[in-house]
């Protein structure tokens, strides 16, 4: 039986970025992964420029298979369009991007294990024991990264009911859209829970729509009605809610798993890097402390995670309700208001989608957009 410091299951953008945080710290650890590699094929790895400045990393050009310079919101009757000349996105090649931190991980000794599928989780008496396909391990804590409703969650009881989006997605050679923006449906006949979108990387595009049940057909019935025929289709999952517990004694949920996405649109790898970080300081101070109790993560990890991005985890929490609230006719409205009213280049001045508490601010408390404001408040409200 194999003795460590910390087990992290699961090696997707998570997994890997916490463990780039904490390979160098000297602690002995471990990630695991099921998969016989790294890197989700199907993930859309849309990323923000501020996001991936945030992120510290020197990407080698293949990694971006496209560069964004803005999007339009399409409705059943009308388009909004925010395109400048500034780059506002990347998307990300997922596997070549998981591999490039798995790489940097592995420098430091063969952290990360593939094909290692973790079968079991309990508690004993000097800390988790973790069984595997292949080995049985003994960790003092415990990190669970392997998405939503993974074996760790459901090993301690925190994979309770919360708002989950199916992802159906497809790929077409050619459509005639812009290839460096990236295009937003609101169709709510089709999908009440969640938006379609078209996104071009490297030499295929991405057809997509999310819904919190058949997402699959709801699919079907939008690439129909855009004359196109859907090939293979890949489904997965993603939270738009972040669980109410995340923490158990001598371990912690993170990303995914916790619900630590924006809320507003289920990208997760930047705030899986912000709940990293955050995770780190937890991490490398129970080991010296030799506290591992459920009251010092919910404390140094958990409560301090919500204090520092509360203000954006409410501005996403505040856009999904009004996206769920929202009927088609009133999106109609909303639109076309905006674009009466020439709010593009405000809503472009502010196009940060990982921190929209800025942008919501000077929306409510700006003359020209105070009135669209209200409006969405009451969407927000009723």
């Amino acid at each position: 039986m194999k003795s460590l410091d910390v087990i992290i299951v699961g090696a997707g953008a998570a997994g890997l970025l916490l463990g780039r945080e904490l390979c160098n710290t000297g602690i002995s650890m471990k990630i695991l992964e099921e998969d016989k590699f790294v890197g989700n094929p199907y993930c859309t790895g849309l990323i923000t420029k501020e996001g991936l400045n945030d992120l510290g990393l020197k990407l080698d050009e293949k990694i971006v298979e496209n560069k964004i310079y803005g999007f339009k919101i399409y409705t059943k009757k009308d388009c909004l369009s925010i395109i400048t000349k500034d780059v506002k996105g990347y998307v990300l090649n997922r596997v070549l991007f998981d591999n490039y931190l798995y790489r940097e991980i592995n420098t430091y000794g063969s952290i990360v294990q593939t094909g290692i599928k973790v079968i079991g989780c309990k508690r004993v008496n000097n800390g988790i024991k973790v069984l595997t396909n292949k080995d049985t391990y003994v960790t003092k804590i415990l990190i669970g990264c392997d998405g939503v409703n993974g074996i760790v969650a459901k090993s301690f009881g925190l994979d309770h009911k919360r708002d989950i989006v199916e992802i159906s997605k497809t790929y077409v050679k050619e459509i005639n859209l812009d290839k460096n923006v990236a295009h937003i449906f609101v169709l709510k006949d089709i999908s009440k829970s969640f938006f379609a979108w078209i996104l071009y990387r490297k030499n295929r595009y991405e057809v997509a729509i999310g819904s919190r049940r058949n997402s699959r057909e709801k699919l079907i019935t939008f690439m129909k009605s855009l004359r196109l025929n859907p090939h293979k289709i890949y489904t997965s999952y993603i939270p738009l809610e972040m669980l109410r517990e995340i923490c158990f004694e001598h371990g912690f949920l993170l990303g995914n798993s916790a619900g630590q996405v924006k809320f507003s649109t289920g990208g997760g790898i930047v705030y899986s890097y912000y709940a990293a970080r955050v995770a780190k300081k937890a991490v490398l101070k129970s080991l010296d402390l030799e506290d591992y109790s459920k009251n010092f993560f919910v404390n140094h990890y958990q409560k301090r995670f919500i204090e520092k991005y509360r203000f954006e985890i409410n501005a996403h929490k505040f856009l999904r309700n009004i996206f769920l609230k929202a009927s088609q006719t009133e999106f109609e409205e909303l639109l076309k208001e905006t674009k009466n009213q020439d709010i593009e280049k405000f809503i472009s001045k502010y196009s940060n989608t990982d921190k929209p508490y800025r942008f919501l601010l000077e929306f409510a408390t700006s003359r020209k957009t105070f009135k669209l404001f209200l409006k969405l408040l009451k969407l927000y409200i009723k």
